[in-house]
């Protein structure tokens, strides 16, 4: 009996141990994968978030980061979709996932589904960075003619960061839409 204690001890220490080791491998291929991005380096970079990925499927950043690449790289929107679903499944508060979705969705020619993935991006008071959310919301809104609730998104973000110059174009543009000079 205390045989088989003391080999399920190590057992699960070893398991504990490769467990944290491959959460390691899998930091240090993401932070791999970034820095080839962030050179431009895409395949390099979607090779890296792959690894970590295998190493640890639940990461939300890499599966964030997989998302993109299919997203603006491949232009493979299913499976974007698909990863930044995945990514704010671990994590229902993770806002970039969320407003990236929403890109993806939109992409995808859902705008429905787009909108309502930038406005749970907002739904997180922490959010770093909600003016893209609200700018993206009101070029889905100007692209279906809904000029008065794109004009309000645009609106809302430039009370965030009102440098945000984006949205003062998706202004111009749903004004000059309205004859509104």
């Amino acid at each position: 009996m205390k045989k088989l204690l003391y080999v399920a001890m190590i057992f699960l220490l070893f398991s504990c141990a490769t467990s944290s080791e491959s959460i390691q491998k899998s930091s240090a291929h993401y932070k791999l994968g970034v820095s080839y991005l962030s050179e431009n380096n895409v395949q390099m970079a979607f090779v890296e978030f792959q690894k970590a990925f295998e190493l640890n499927p639940d990461n939300k950043d890499v599966l964030n980061a997989i998302g993109i690449i299919y997203l603006l790289n491949f232009e493979d929107y299913p499976k974007a979709v698909d990863f930044f679903q995945r990514a704010v499944k671990i994590d229902h508060d993770f806002s970039d996932a969320h407003n990236n979705l929403g890109f993806a969705y939109e992409r995808s020619k859902m705008p429905d589904k787009a909108i309502e993935s930038y406005r749970k991006a907002l739904s997180n008071l922490q959010y770093i960075t909600p003016e893209k959310a609200f700018y993206n919301i009101g070029r889905v809104n100007y692209r279906l003619k809904k000029y008065d609730e794109a004009i309000e998104a645009h609106k809302d973000a430039l009370k965030r960061r009102p440098d945000f110059y984006p949205a003062y174009y998706g202004l111009s543009l749903c004004y000059n839409a309205k004859g509104s000079y």
